[in-house]
């Protein structure tokens, strides 16, 4: 049997490969989640900010091929090395294969020697050569130095520009919004979401860091063909009244931008400790009460485009068993999360 000859792709000089949930990539070709054009004023806000900027959380590598094998090289940097997630959901990579985004289904995952920061591995091999849709989901909590995607040599590549026509949404948040702790990254419920409803996802969700700043409220409203915004940065904004204070600055700055573009507000799930201990329980539920009543001012102001989610209701069933630390959702967390956002999108967009 004669062996198959291959050939290298890279997405940042090719156009055979769409890029989604980066909307800088197309322009500098870099795998950062704001523009390096702006690094400088992210890390006057916050330097760690900057650095998990660059951490591609939310990004996608999409295209059709009829190849029967498909490689990634990868080349890292700033690899967290977590204690309490794993390294394929910090710093690898998950494939998902189908032939249209509505039967997408997961294939294989990056499981490589987390001493290497430059690693190349195998993630497809078939014996059936037929047109296929490939998404590749990049790391949460890692930089992407490079990428390339190794596959037959004879095989056609196109882009899956069709991925996500219904639109684009914006989401602004914490670590678990950037997918904190996922086993992998198509399980952070913004991919979630994104892989069920057609609409691409921009994660700004930061590790200790998303706390509403006026220059970054700038940043993330000046992201262009939004459909709609989410907030949910209460979990790093809920003492010294920090969320009290930058909530409606944030809204009114997407306000400026969008003045009519849906706006959902969601508070934090349930901490396993506020089960146990009354004085978090009720300091969650103020927070809460604060957020929905914001929210409810809004609206009779007339912003009839806002909307509340409460979030302690998120990990139903099961929310004690949804966590890896009583803080931070695993795949089995992130999947209630994910259907009850999305639900709540779907009834906004349908109304």
């Amino acid at each position: 049997m004669t062996e198959t000859t291959t050939k290298i792709i890279n997405p940042a000089t090719s156009e055979a490969i769409s890029v989604y949930g980066l909307p800088y990539f197309a322009q500098e070709k870099k795998y950062y989640r704001f523009s390096e054009k702006d690094m400088d004023t992210v890390a006057g806000v916050n330097p760690f900010l900057a650095t998990l900027a660059k951490h591609p959380a939310g990004g996608m590598l999409a295209f059709y091929s009829d190849t029967t094998s498909l490689k990634l090289h990868a080349k890292l940097s700033g690899i967290l090395h977590m204690a309490h997630m794993t390294h394929v959901g910090q710093s690898g990579f998950d494939l998902y294969v189908g032939t249209k985004r509505s039967n997408l289904s997961f294939f294989s995952s990056t499981n490589y020697n987390i001493s290497l920061n430059e690693y190349d591995i195998g993630m497809f091999n078939h014996s059936v050569k037929r047109r296929r849709l490939f998404v590749i989901d990049l790391p949460l909590y890692a930089s992407v130095d490079s990428v390339e995607l190794e596959i037959d040599s004879e095989a056609f590549v196109e882009p899956a520009t069709d991925l996500f026509p219904k639109g684009r949404i914006v989401v602004y948040g914490t670590s678990i919004t950037q997918g904190g702790c996922a086993s992998r990254p198509g399980m952070a419920y913004p991919a979630i979401i994104a892989r069920e409803i057609g609409y691409e996802f921009i994660n700004y969700g930061f590790s200790g860091s998303g706390k509403g700043e006026k220059a970054i409220a700038e940043l993330v409203a000046s992201t262009q063909d939004v459909s709609m915004f989410i907030l949910d940065y209460e979990g790093n904004a809920d003492e010294n009244q920090i969320l009290e204070n930058t909530l409606e600055p944030f809204v009114a700055t997407i306000r400026e931008k969008y003045p009519a573009v849906p706006i959902l507000i969601i508070s934090k799930i349930r901490m396993a400790k506020e089960t146990h201990f009354l004085e978090k329980l009720n300091h969650a539920l103020k927070m809460s009460r604060f957020q929905a009543g914001f929210v409810q001012k809004q609206r009779e102001s007339g912003d009839a485009n806002i909307y509340f989610l409460d979030g302690k209701n998120l990990l139903l069933p099961l929310q004690h068993e949804a966590t890896v630390d009583g803080i931070h959702p695993t795949d089995l967390g992130f999947y209630f999360m994910a259907n009850r956002i999305m639900k709540k999108i779907l009834s906004i967009i349908e109304n």
